[in-house]
């Protein structure tokens, strides 16, 4: 698996299952500098190929709207397809639900309490996609 880290995350990067594997770092401020230098950290791992993200939001995190809009605009997330969150943090919940309904990403978001949960909406929900890919 490739990795990367930048101030507001660690990645791993599944090349097999075109899963990208994120988590947000304990107690950041997610604004727009820092959301640009995730998504080009994304690219590098992904090299901009399409992918499904799964996004560990346990952790207490703030997210300035500037870096809200950014993260939903489809120049930047380049190749996301669906992104599947989970946590139990009504904090971290309740910006994730902004930001699906608010924002609109231009890819499918889920937020889900459960790991297990997200990876199965991700499994089901898209195995011809991902079929898709690997004949690619």
């Amino acid at each position: 698996m490739k990795t990367a880290s930048t101030r507001i995350s660690e990645l791993q990067y599944d090349e097999k299952e075109f899963i990208l594997y994120i988590k947000i770092k304990d107690d950041v401020t997610v604004d727009l500098e820092s959301i640009k230098e995730h998504f080009n950290a994304t690219r590098e791992l992904t090299n901009s190929q399409n992918h499904f993200a799964l996004i560990d939001a346990s952790n207490y995190f703030n997210m300035e709207d500037e870096a809200l809009k950014y993260a939903a605009m489809e120049e930047y997330t380049v190749g996301r397809i669906a992104a599947a969150f989970f946590s139990t943090n009504l904090a971290s919940r309740l910006t994730i639900h902004f930001f699906k309904l608010f924002r609109r990403p231009n890819y499918l978001v889920q937020l889900f309490k459960k790991k297990e949960d997200a990876l199965d909406w991700l499994g089901h929900d898209f195995k011809p996609v991902e079929q898709m890919l690997v004949a690619s």
